[in-house]
């Protein structure tokens, strides 16, 4: 695996917490409410010790809509937002 992921050797000094999906109700998109939310998430993991937060950002479709599977994990413009690189 070291191989597949020559990186991965320095994450294992820590443990990567994960955020994968957000709901918003419909009526509250566009309200900035998922950038709070990871700000949120992402505190929450300092509080408790963490170093790493993880997460899988959806880039969107040339057409601009994103796949109904994967419009719960965010857009990449949020999380560089938020301070993810």
């Amino acid at each position: 695996m070291q191989d597949v992921l020559p990186f991965s050797w320095s994450l294992r000094a820590f443990v990567v917490n994960c955020r994968a999906c957000f709901f918003v109700a419909k009526g509250y998109h566009s309200k900035g409410l998922t950038l709070e939310l990871i700000r949120a998430a992402v505190e929450y993991v300092r509080q408790q010790g963490g170093k790493v937060v993880e997460a899988y950002p959806t880039v969107p479709k040339s057409s601009g809509r994103m796949p109904p599977v994967s419009s719960f994990m965010g857009l990449p413009s949020v999380f560089e937002r938020a301070g993810f690189v």
